[in-house]
């Protein structure tokens, strides 16, 4: 597999930017969150203004940065392209012109409100996916098969058994081990965020 092939849109998983809640700040808008969607999306901060994502494919200035979701070696990054003009910190830092960001990273463009990213995910359960079938749960060794319900780990994808039913051939690995087999990340069967936002009241 090349390095490009591992880069891929996150299925099941949305990257959000929160902005921070200052009462009474006209500048930040009457929202809890932006949803950033697959492939290339253009978000305009201007100062002054209240940020929002472009519909269509704006003209590039100091205002609109580009941001696109990843997910390479079982870790979700946002790439950010900024403009050269434009004053972006990720971090309170002075921002380079292409950079990943990571949950709980947090973005000021053009001085404007502190918007923190953060990583929402809405679990995988049920039929496996054509690519799943024919791979090994990594907890108990055994094959997925078309006819097997699974848990899809959000960070390495891999499928865990959670069949139903109170027979006890069946198979339920995801529900007895609290982390996945393939990543040590926790299992999390709840929609939500996969770390909690320091800007969320969620």
């Amino acid at each position: 597999m090349s390095e490009h092939e591992k880069d891929i849109a996150v299925p099941g998983s949305t990257f959000r930017l929160i902005p921070e809640s200052r009462d009474g700040e006209a500048s930040v808008p009457e929202i809890d969150h932006f949803e950033v969607g697959e492939g290339v999306s253009f978000f305009r901060a201007a100062r002054g203004e209240a940020p929002r994502f472009e519909q269509s494919r704006p003209e590039l200035d100091s205002n609109v940065v580009l941001l696109e979701p990843v997910i390479h070696a079982d870790d979700f990054r946002l790439l950010l392209v900024n403009p050269e003009e434009a004053e972006i910190r990720i971090n309170d830092q002075v921002a380079p012109h292409v950079i990943l960001l990571r949950a709980s990273d947090q973005i000021r463009i053009n001085f404007g409100s502190p918007l923190e990213v953060a990583v929402y995910n809405v679990p995988f359960i049920g039929k496996p996916p054509a690519d799943l079938v024919g791979e090994t749960c990594p907890l108990c060794r055994l094959k997925i098969t078309e006819k097997t319900r699974v848990f899809r780990c959000p960070y390495c994808r891999a499928g865990l058994h959670l069949e139903e039913g109170d027979d006890e051939t069946a198979l339920k690995c995801a529900a007895l081990s609290p982390v996945c087999g393939g990543c040590n990340h926790p299992v999390q069967f709840a929609e939500g965020y996969l770390t909690k936002p320091e800007f969320s009241d969620e």
